[in-house]
């Protein structure tokens, strides 16, 4: 039994941290998140009863004291996934209070009372980065020091303490641009997996016994020949058997002209036929052809750790439970 949820996670270490803790539970065989498409598939184990919303429950709890922040609801077909971690408003008040500050110390620096200015700028720092603090202070909380909220709390705070206020607010206004960007630059990327999947046609056109029928292409078997008409996607790779055509190949080889394709010519599944009809055998299975094997790279990727990316999950695990060597 699979149960899938929406989830909000803002680091991909957290949701690491978060996949270990839930696969813990009794119930569960094996938790995993997709940070890219932000969710969460979570295997339960087989048993005499079952309740979603008890399981979720548990599941939520145990999200909660590793992630304070974490939160999920039941996956629905229709979500829209397109939402901004990082608002812009707080961005837009921690560049102005960054030129004001500017505008004080060098123009208007001439009787100014220093804790005025303090004040200032603490208000600034606050109303840019509130959401830090309180996530800062949620870690302290946790025994979570080794945290970038945390991290950046005491730095911003640190240089509004010994006099430095414009940089108070630089840093938390920095900080807020780059969390944007990486932000867009993970929407994009999940919009672009959003994209490859209309590239797998779940059903094809296969010859049998003389005869046109349209199954599942999981049926289809190799050395069988399917027809692919134009408008069509090519199911799985194979060879043309007959027929002259273009293909549409920008999908999967980047290739911006459409490709003439003969008798003879290999084709692969992910290809757009834009003109008249072709009849391919099958060279592959469909969950072994390209299209697929490309997904499942793309879906697959997120598990796969780089060794320098294990050694700093493993470093901040051992900190956070206060070993002393690794």
């Amino acid at each position: 039994m699979k149960l899938r949820y929406k989830v909000s996670i803002d680091c991909a270490n957290c949701a690491s941290e978060v996949e270990k803790a839930i696969s813990e539970l009794h119930q569960v065989d094996k938790a995993v998140i997709d940070f890219i498409n932000k969710t969460m598939t979570v295997d339960i184990k087989e048993c005499e009863t079952f309740n979603a919303d008890e399981i979720g429950m548990a599941i939520l709890r145990k999200a909660l004291e590793v992630e304070p922040d974490f939160t999920m609801i039941p996956l629905k077909e229709d979500d829209d996934d397109d939402d901004d971690d990082v608002s812009l408003w707080s961005i837009l008040i921690g560049i102005v209070f960054l030129i004001a500050g500017l505008a004080i110390e060098h123009l208007v620096e001439a009787n100014i009372d220093g804790y005025i200015l303090k004040a200032v700028f603490l208000v600034g720092l606050l109303l840019t980065g509130y959401d830090i603090f309180i996530k800062g202070i949620r870690n302290i909380l946790g025994k979570k020091f080794l945290d970038e909220n945390f991290l950046m709390s005491i730095a911003t705070l640190s240089a509004l303490i010994i006099g430095y206020w414009t940089e108070s607010v630089a840093i938390m206004v920095f900080y807020k641009i780059g969390e944007y960007f990486e932000g867009r630059a993970i929407a994009r990327s999940r919009s672009s997996v959003k994209a490859l999947v209309s590239l797998k046609s779940p059903y094809s056109t296969v010859i049998r016994d003389g005869n046109e029928i349209s199954v599942r292409s999981e049926s289809v078997g190799i050395g069988e020949t399917i027809v692919i008409r134009p408008g069509d996607l090519v199911s799985i790779d194979g060879i043309i058997e007959s027929g002259e055509s273009y293909l549409d190949t920008k999908a999967m080889t980047g290739e911006p002209v459409p490709v003439h394709v003969v008798p003879g010519d290999e084709v692969l599944s992910g290809y757009l036929n834009t003109e008249s009809v072709l009849t391919v055998r099958t060279t592959h299975l469909y969950e072994d052809s390209a299209a697929s094997k490309v997904l499942s790279l793309i879906e697959d990727a997120h598990i796969k750790k780089s060794k320098s990316e294990k050694f700093i999950t493993l470093f901040t695990f051992c900190r956070k439970h206060n070993y002393r060597y690794l």
